[in-house]
């Protein structure tokens, strides 16, 4: 864990701009936007899954616009927005953005999760060969 800090501090001093990370060295993973106050604890709940399965997760509960909050994630350059409101409360869904303006639409937590921890897998096999 140290190590992972250290080289993320070392690598961000390096750039003049916020670098882009792969979703395994990010030191946040996915941002969590609750779309109104209604949702905030299935956002709650929807955090606390994710972080179960050691993703490193924030929650964002700014009482700005939506469209503030993505830009302002895509700034940061946070690999993954899941965005939850109403809808997606009553549903017990999720929608999920990647960085790079991509809308991944609307899954399951538990799809989200399979597709993360593919992803980072994909990343250490590709390590492990180097």
């Amino acid at each position: 864990r140290r190590r992972h800090t250290r080289y993320i501090s070392v690598t961000g001093v390096q750039t003049c701009a916020l670098p882009i990370f792969p979703l395994w060295l990010a030191p946040v993973q996915v941002s969590i936007i609750s779309v109104s106050d209604e949702v905030r604890d299935y956002a709650g709940t929807v955090k606390s899954v994710l972080e179960k399965k050691d993703f490193r997760v924030e929650l964002d509960l700014k009482d700005e616009t939506l469209p503030k909050k993505i830009r302002s994630k895509e700034l940061e350059k946070i690999p993954y927005m899941v965005i939850v409101g109403k809808r997606e409360c009553e549903n017990k869904t999720i929608n999920v953005r990647r960085r790079g303006r991509e809308n991944l639409g609307t899954m399951g937590i538990d799809t989200l999760v399979t597709m993360l921890k593919e992803e980072v897998n994909h990343q250490e096999v590709y390590k492990s060969k180097r």
